[in-house]
């Protein structure tokens, strides 16, 4: 799965509405790789020509021919149009050849070039809620028809006799082929609704919100995501949302996810207890010596009651769920919570509490007042800044590596993706190799 977060949203932490959900538009190119691999994955028509010659349960043999056998069989051509508001029309060309013992007696071969044409509905399987496609309509059309009968035979009789042979041949001999295929694209959207887990803070699961519609460019699958924690509590998006919709632009016959920033904020909600941190280490990045001596530069009540320096401990809470906001190519993380620093004292006494810093304008001090001049805050909010980017973002990051699921439908491979982001959503323009 590729780890949406850790590539588009920038690890900014600011003071303190996108729609929930999720959309999928699979273009031309998703389609024709599918129903393509399909085919070739299932060896569909070789397998119907092995079968042409074998008794069928219920079906009768054709009258003057014997021995029936199809051999062969030509690669198959596949071309597939979206209808709107049905599905895929497709159209398989391909050829074969027929041969058996003819009502004369001797060895008859027919060599025809046809095309298979059927419509593949899209539904919505009633029992799993997972798209499915059902072909309707299937239809032979030859576009050639050549055979080793003997020239001197009336065409009328020879014209019969063919169109009587192909008729019932070829229909029961090609057009399951179509319902094959199907079966291998449809069997590709079965995890799609599956719970995926978030490491080890809860799943996310991709539900349809209506049967998938189609366009004269491409299908759409409407989602409405379903966060859940461990113990099956499910998140609610934290606000209606804005608008989001898909950007023009993108090559026609491509295929884009879009996810909405309602709905990155509603995963984030899993991980808000993993940005709590507490921070020992007195050396940190290019930081100066995380001790009260460095403290007391900014305070100086914190001088007086440490004339020697003890090792600073940093914790950070947060306390209201990680929100994503995004803009045309930029996005926010906005986590609100407190930082508060403590004197580290000898062993087996608890750290002593120096301050508590709500925003960089608030700041409250245990068991003294704090006033700070003008230079003073700014050389703190300097510290707090500087200290916040080289001790919790990298925090943030590592805990961003747990990456979110994205759907898992027709082996799609998000690596291949290129990200943007737009207003109020986070699109990936999904690519094939």
């Amino acid at each position: 799965m590729l780890r949406i977060l850790l590539l588009a949203l920038c690890g900014l932490l600011t003071h303190t509405r996108a729609d929930p959900g999720a959309l999928l538009r699979l273009g031309m190119d998703i389609m024709n790789r599918e129903v393509q691999s399909a085919m070739d994955e299932s060896h569909i028509l070789e397998k119907m020509a092995a079968e042409a010659g074998k008794k069928q349960p219920g079906v009768k043999p054709i009258k003057g021919i014997t021995n029936l056998k199809v051999k062969d069989v030509k690669l198959p051509v596949i071309t597939l149009n979206f209808n709107p508001g049905v599905g895929i029309f497709q159209c398989v060309s391909t050829g074969m050849t027929i041969t058996g013992k003819s009502f004369m007696g001797g060895n008859m071969e027919i060599t025809v070039v046809l095309n298979i044409t059927a419509t593949n509905r899209l539904l919505q399987d009633e029992e799993t809620g997972l798209p499915m496609f059902k072909s309707e309509g299937c239809e032979i059309i030859l576009v050639s028809v050549k055979t080793n009968l003997p020239s001197n035979m009336l065409p009328k009789v020879v014209n019969k006799f063919l169109d009587s042979t192909l008729h019932k041949v070829l229909p029961s001999l090609m057009c399951p082929a179509i319902d094959a295929v199907l079966v291998y694209v449809n069997r590709k959207w079965a995890n799609l609704n599956a719970p995926m887990p978030v490491g080890q803070m809860g799943t996310v699961k991709y539900v349809l919100t209506s049967i998938p519609t189609t366009t004269a460019s491409y299908i759409q699958v409407d989602f409405s995501p379903t966060v859940q924690q461990l113990e099956a509590n499910t998140i609610q998006p934290a606000d209606a949302g804005e608008a989001f919709e898909f950007p023009e632009g993108y090559v026609e016959g491509s295929s884009q996810l879009l996810l909405s920033a309602t709905f990155l904020t509603t995963e984030l909600a899993l991980l808000q207890k993993s940005f709590d941190v507490n921070v020992h280490e007195t050396k940190i990045g290019q930081l100066p010596p995380q001790t009260t001596k460095t403290l007391a530069g900014f305070i100086p009540k914190v001088a007086k009651a440490y004339p020697k320096p003890k090792p600073l401990v940093t914790q950070i809470r947060i306390n209201k769920p990680p929100k994503v906001t995004m803009k045309t190519g930029n996005s926010l993380l906005h986590l609100h919570g407190t930082l508060e620093m403590f004197a580290a004292r000898r062993r087996g006494k608890a750290p002593a509490s120096l301050f508590l810093l709500e925003s960089l304008n608030r700041m409250m001090g245990c068991g003294y007042s704090v006033f700070l001049s003008y230079p003073q805050e700014k050389k703190l909010t300097g510290f707090i800044t500087d200290y916040l980017q080289e001790a919790y973002v990298p925090v943030v990051n590592d805990v961003l590596q747990v990456g979110f699921p994205l759907p898992d439908f027709l082996d799609m491979d998000y690596n291949l993706a290129e990200l943007d982001i737009v207003e109020n959503a986070l699109v990936l323009d999904l690519k094939l190799n």
